[in-house]
C-alpha cells in the first residue's frame, strides 16, 4: 500500500487508498478534531490528521480544556498552562495541523459549563461555523474520563445546531461525526479505520512525545509502538428519529 489505507465495514469490509471511501464525497475540506485536553487529538487521531492533510484538507484542532489538570510535579503547577501550550504547538507542527483553537474551559469542571449561555455547546457550535467544518472527530462517549463524555455530548448537539443555523442563521454542511478511541474501546463496533506506513506512524509517535510534561506519555508511546500503525473510528448518525420507521420496525 501507499502511506494510507482506508477501511469501512458494513455488510462487508471495503478498502481503498483514497480518503473518499472513509469520508464519502470528499473534497478539499475542513476537519475539526475536538479534544477535551491538549494531547487527546493526536493520541486518538494522529494518523487520520495526517491523512486529511495528504488529501488536501485542513486540520482544525479544537482544545476544550485549559490544561490545568495536566499531569505534572508540584513545582510545575504554576507553569503548566504555558507548558501545555508550547507542547501542543510543537506536536501540531510535527503533524502539520493548520489551526489550533482553544476554548479555555476549566478541566475537570466541564459539567459546570455545559449548558451555560456561553458554555461548551455554544462555543463548539460557533467554532464549527467559523472554520466552516465539514467533518467532526471527537473522543468516544464510552471513555472513562467525564471530560471526554461531556465533550462528546457537546459535539453531538453542536453538529445539529451548526447545520441548523442556530443563533445567527448561518448553517454549515457537516457530513460526518466520528468517535475516536483514546483510553477505552467504543460501546459498539467501530465501522471505519485507517492504516498507515511506518513513516506516518513515526510522525504520530513523535508528535505524542512532544508532551514531555506528561509523565505517562513514555508508557503510552511504547504501547502505541506495540499496537501498530492503525486507528479505528465509529460513525455517529445525525438526529433522525422517525415514529413511522420505529413503528414499522418494532410493531409490524
Amino acid at each position: 500500500m501507499g502511506d494510507f489505507e482506508f477501511y469501512v465495514s458494513g455488510e462487508e469490509i471495503s478498502t481503498s487508498g483514497d480518503i473518499s471511501l472513509f469520508f464519502p464525497g470528499w473534497r478539499d475540506e475542513n476537519v475539526a478534531f475536538i479534544a477535551p485536553h491538549d494531547d487527546d487529538g493526536v493520541i486518538g487521531s494522529g494518523l487520520l490528521m495526517q491523512a486529511v492533510k495528504a488529501f488536501g484538507g485542513k486540520v482544525h484542532l479544537m482544545i476544550v480544556g485549559d490544561g490545568r489538570q495536566g499531569y505534572c510535579s508540584e513545582e510545575e503547577i504554576s507553569t503548566i498552562y504555558d507548558t501545555r501550550r508550547k507542547e501542543t504547538e510543537r506536536s501540531s507542527e510535527i503533524l502539520g495541523i493548520d489551526e489550533i483553537h482553544r476554548f479555555e474551559y476549566p478541566e475537570g469542571d466541564f459539567a459546570l459549563y455545559f449548558k451555560t449561555s456561553d458554555g461548551i455547546i455554544r462555543t463548539t457550535t460557533q467554532k464549527l461555523k467559523e472554520v466552516n467544518a465539514t467533518r467532526i472527530v471527537v473522543p468516544t462517549i464510552n471513555d472513562a474520563h467525564p471530560d471526554h463524555q461531556y465533550v462528546n455530548r457537546a459535539a453531538r448537539i453542536a453538529f445539529f445546531h451548526a447545520n441548523g443555523g442556530l443563533w445567527d442563521g448561518y448553517s454549515t454542511d457537516i457530513r460526518d461525526l466520528l468517535e475516536s478511541a483514546i483510553y477505552c474501546p467504543f460501546d459498539t463496533s467501530p465501522d471505519r479505520a485507517v492504516k498507515t506506513s511506518a513513516r506516518i506512524f513515526k510522525k504520530k509517535k513523535k508528535a505524542i512525545s512532544a508532551f514531555k510534561s506528561q509523565r505517562q506519555i513514555r508508557d503510552l508511546v511504547e504501547i502505541l509502538a506495540d499496537d501498530g500503525p492503525q486507528e479505528t473510528f465509529r460513525s455517529i448518525p445525525p438526529p433522525n428519529y422517525s415514529s413511522r420507521v420505529m413503528f414499522e420496525q418494532y410493531f409490524q
